[in-house]
């Protein structure tokens, strides 16, 4: 929407994107522009160059639906200009009649003199060159008097002296003039808005539609969700520069810049990414976004928060971009808005801001955070600082409850539940080594907290990214069930964990030995045989002499297989021994008895059935 004040009317026009088929309605001071398509109405700047004669208010009343409501008893003039729709508000128009449709072509002839002249010079900075102009159907005395009047306009409007001459009139005959359908008597004097007016009214300079990069008008917000919505036939290009977009909007600047380092596309529009991406770490010089930032609301908080910051034409934009911002970076961008707007001496748009984001105190008396980066590795950070760091939200939010979890797992305290939730929520917003790292503070917690189960079933997820990590963590579980004193709560933590191979041989090891030693040999044997490596010598003398502990001689001996090792001997001498023990006693010969009754017969069956019971249990033995 551009709007324009000239002697006697005042002019609006609708720049559409595309040819639009529109309607015009009125009732009463009610103005409606209907467009059949979809279209949202840009009003920023509608109320900049005009007064409250006759226009009151501009407001979108739905999809395509624009209301304009008159001053005045006044009838719109419309007509079209290229893909513009243009109105003519002025008390003396013409009755309002319905618009007819105009061709898709129309020949410059067509359009009435003062609306070829004056269209072009009012909405643009140039008037149009016709290389073969048609036959003029206005006499030469008019064409000379409007001429005179337009040159006299712009010498005002340059602060210059009048012509030193008066123009010569025409002495020809008047010609009858040629009615030309649609057209308005104006005035004399045309008063033509230009770019040198415009400066010397201290307007600032609108930016040029074709100046803006390709992203100009998106948010925050549709930056977060982007990567979610590409086709899957989309360049490997356009994945990477969502990817570093949705880094943006959640306040990941430095992950953006590498993301972007390595991107190829259009070198401009890269090059304003990869300025943003710096902004959203730390204020810096950005002259390029700062020549672009009225092209969108996003642009023009990320030049407010540039250093030295630009100022925004309209404070509105600003608290529209942080509206539409995810709120993992929202209150950060918020803050460094708040200082920027300081910086260039507009307390009112600061408190503007902060009353819009629920601060009750003004920037400069927000508390001067503690970076994390610039903390000395020997001093670390105060805890009331990190805490403070959490609650804004700021790029570093994931890094400081990965501290405040780390500092009171080393303390030995228990993590609060609240805390591990508010950690757990941050995940999905961050990632690569970032990720991991919270998610081992995480898992240390668990384990701290005695949530063994949930923090094996964690360190299965995070071994798919990181086995490494993951291993390391499985020795902190089982080194922490190791150290549990109740014996009862032990061999219990055990069992729930008997699927679980024990990291490495010298933990397996410690636990099979405390098995043992709570009487329970053969859930020793599993947790020595469930090592995710070969089973080193003294895995293999512990398990032949678990084996021989509960009297399966066989298995011991499979264990000692090889191993010359002394002890080895001895456990060689044990299995010897048990052997013996298990092997069955000799039996005689049945003593034949002369069937002298039925009490002899009943002796014999009783001796054989001793016997076979004697041979049945030796071979299950064995």
């Amino acid at each position: 929407m551009r709007t324009a004040e000239h002697d006697g009317f005042t002019r609006i026009a609708i720049d559409f994107n595309a040819e639009a088929t529109w309607r015009l309605e009125q009732d009463g001071t009610t103005v409606r522009i209907l467009a059949d398509e979809i279209a949202t109405y840009d009003l920023a700047d509608v109320y900049r160059r005009i007064g409250t004669e006759r226009i009151t208010s501009f407001r979108q009343a739905g999809p395509g639906e624009l209301v304009v409501e008159l001053a005045c008893a006044c009838a719109p003039e419309t007509f079209r200009y290229g893909n513009s729709l243009v109105l003519d508000v002025s008390q003396d128009a013409a009755p309002l009649e319905p618009p007819r449709p105009a061709p898709r072509e129309t020949a410059v002839v067509a359009e009435p003199l003062h609306r070829r002249m004056l269209l072009p010079g009012l909405l643009t900075n140039s008037l149009p060159v016709e290389t073969e102009p048609d036959a003029d159907p206005l006499p030469a005395s008019i064409r000379a008097e409007r001429a005179a009047a337009l040159r006299a306009g712009l010498r005002a409007d340059l602060g210059l002296p009048p012509d030193a001459e008066p123009a010569v009139p025409d002495d020809t005959p008047v010609e009858p003039e040629i009615e030309i359908e649609d057209e308005v008597p104006r005035p004399g004097q045309l008063q033509v808005e230009s770019q040198i007016t415009r400066d010397t009214r201290g307007y600032d300079e609108v930016i040029p539609r074709a100046a803006c990069p390709a992203f100009a008008e998106e948010t925050l917000d549709t930056w977060a969700t982007l990567r979610w919505t590409l086709p899957p036939e989309a360049a490997d290009a356009e994945w990477t520069v969502a990817e570093a977009k949705r880094l943006i909007s959640l306040g990941f600047g430095i992950e953006a810049k590498g993301v972007l380092d390595v991107v190829s596309g259009d070198e401009r529009d890269i090059r304003l990414l990869s300025q943003i991406a710096q902004l959203v770490d730390a204020p810096g010089p950005a002259p390029e976004i700062a020549s672009v930032a009225e092209c969108g609301d996003s642009l023009a908080l990320f030049a407010l928060i540039s250093n030295p910051p630009a100022a925004p034409l309209r404070i509105g934009s600003v608290l529209d971009a942080l509206a539409a911002s995810p709120e993992a970076a929202r209150t950060h961008l918020e803050r460094r808005a708040i200082e920027g707007l300081i910086a260039l001496g507009n307390d009112e748009g600061a408190r503007l801001v902060a009353a819009a984001s629920g601060r009750r105190e003004t920037a400069g008396a927000l508390p001067d955070l503690t970076s994390l980066t610039m903390a000395a590795d020997d001093e670390p950070v105060p805890a009331a600082d990190l805490e403070e760091i959490v609650a804004r939200r700021t790029p570093e939010a994931a890094a400081a409850l990965r501290m405040m979890v780390d500092n009171m797992v080393d303390d030995g305290a228990s993590v609060p539940p609240d805390l591990l939730d508010q950690a757990r929520a941050f995940l999905p917003e961050i990632t690569g080594s970032d990720r991991h790292r919270l998610q081992r503070a995480l898992i240390r917690a668990e384990i701290t907290s005695g949530l063994y189960l949930r923090a094996a079933a964690d360190i299965d997820t995070l071994a798919e990214d990181d086995a490494a990590m993951a291993k390391r963590l499985d020795e902190e579980l089982f080194t922490t069930v190791s150290s549990i004193e109740n014996d009862a709560l032990f061999l219990t933590q055990i069992v729930s964990l008997d699927d679980r191979p024990v990291p490495n041989a010298e933990l397996r090891i410690a636990i099979a030995r405390r098995i043992a030693e709570n009487h329970v040999p053969k859930l020793a044997l599993r947790t020595l045989s469930r090592g995710p490596d070969m089973p080193t010598a003294a895995e293999r003398l512990l398990s032949a002499s678990l084996a021989l502990d509960a009297g399966d001689a066989n298995v011991a001996e499979a264990h000692l297989t090889g191993l010359v090792d002394p002890e080895a001997g001895i456990l060689r001498e044990r299995v010897a021994l048990l052997r013996a023990e298990q092997a069955p006693a000799p039996t005689s010969d049945p003593v034949t008895v002369s069937p002298s009754g039925i009490r002899s017969r009943g002796s014999a069956i009783v001796e054989q059935s001793a016997a076979l019971r004697a041979e049945l249990e030796a071979f299950l033995n064995n």
